[in-house]
């Protein structure tokens, strides 16, 4: 049935995947090594559970090795970035490049690295492709990377029909979907997958008491007030996803809530910090809630924190990385430009002048500490 593709994954907080171990960034990273030819075998590592921590969720993938036991969170945001639910406790990823079959639980601030091919860029595409679906996106990303055939898990000992299964489950929402192999023969398009099945069920635990919402083929069907099965619709194409295409705030308002919530995400995939990045040059500034995915308002991003969000936190930020200094934003005919005052230094520095992992610290500060946080921030390569 369509609402227990994942019943098997998301129940469970564990990881199965050839050398991984889980943990929250106030403890240990998730480290993910090189797959091996051998089966995969299951280490049951649980993240651990603490107080503390932005109530956003931070997934930073890494490929570096060097901090790959005791990598922590910025210590002032994780302590002050707690107006927001968390809304992923797990994700499940089946049959996805690298990535046979690999349940993740997540912490309010979770942590990934490892080596050059351990699937550490397969996860973060996995986390995209569940975004793309509120947004009816999942099927083009899939067809850009050659189709499903291409997008499939690559290792040995694949049986069973091709299909690539996505998850992840909250204390309020799960979402699951299943893709296969297209079936339509007379057509242009054979790299765009299938949409086989989606469930959507409340709570953290799929069963078919929690089912909200659920699709097979082209049947959708969702529960009315008093919970009975009402078909919400007979046509669904087999490239349109349940979640943006049945979503209706009087017929279905659980589904809507769920695309919305998941249309919030907020990537950050290899911000610059070249010479010629975007956020080194001065820019014509305005109240920014948002900083945009290529860092280019950093600095009208970073005032608007000052004015109207948590300037204490930004100001421990900067005293965390760089006792002594100050980050101050000028302004020169309505063009904002970033500042950075060091101790022994006779003039501040701008962000034309900043090192890069300055300007890249900087640039995550700005990106956690929004007056309007996201309930899931990834951070792709931060390091890099």
């Amino acid at each position: 049935p369509p609402g227990n593709c994942f019943n098997n994954s998301l129940t469970r907080a564990d990881s199965a995947v050839d050398g991984i171990t889980t943990g929250d960034c106030s403890a240990a990273p998730l480290s993910l090594t090189r797959p091996s030819t051998a089966p995969p075998r299951a280490v049951t590592t649980k993240a651990s559970t603490h107080d503390r921590g932005p109530a956003t969720n931070s997934a930073i993938s890494s490929h570096s090795e060097r901090r790959a036991s005791g990598a922590r969170c910025m210590p002032t945001i994780t302590s002050r970035v707690d107006s927001v639910e968390r809304v992923l406790d797990t994700l499940a990823v089946v049959n996805y490049r690298s990535l046979r079959r690999l349940t993740v639980p997540l912490g309010r601030c979770t942590v990934v690295t490892g080596p050059n091919g351990s699937g550490k860029s397969s996860l973060y595409r996995s986390v995209r492709l569940l975004a793309d679906m509120a947004g009816n996106g999942a099927v083009n990303a899939l067809a850009r990377e050659g189709g499903l055939a291409s997008t499939m898990w690559a290792g040995p000992g694949r049986k069973g029909p091709v299909s690539l299964k996505l998850g992840f489950a909250g204390e309020e929402f799960g979402y699951a979907v299943d893709l296969g192999l297209p079936q339509e023969k007379n057509t242009f398009f054979g790299l765009d997958p299938e949409i086989k099945s989606e469930a959507v069920w409340a709570g953290p635990v799929l069963r078919p008491a929690t089912l909200v919402a659920e699709r097979s083929g082209r049947l959708a069907r969702v529960r009315d007030d008093s919970g009975q099965w009402r078909t919400a619709s007979e046509s669904l194409r087999p490239y349109d996803s349940m979640i943006s295409q049945v979503a209706d705030p009087r017929e279905a308002p659980e589904l809507l809530a769920l695309r919305e919530r998941m249309r919030s995400w907020r990537f950050y995939d290899h911000v610059r910090t070249d010479s010629a990045a975007p956020a080194r040059q001065p820019r014509i500034g305005t109240r920014t809630m948002v900083l945009s995915h290529d860092g280019a308002d950093l600095a009208a991003a970073w005032q608007t924190i000052a004015e109207i969000g948590d300037a204490e936190a930004l100001a421990e930020s900067v005293q965390e990385a760089f006792p002594g200094s100050r980050v101050r934003v000028s302004i020169t005919d309505g063009r904002f430009e970033l500042t950075l005052q060091q101790p022994g230094m006779l003039r501040p520095l701008t962000a034309a002048e900043l090192s890069d992992g300055t300007l890249r610290y900087l640039l995550w500060v700005a990106a956690l500490l929004s007056p309007r946080p996201a309930e899931l921030t990834v951070l792709n390569e931060p390091e890099a």
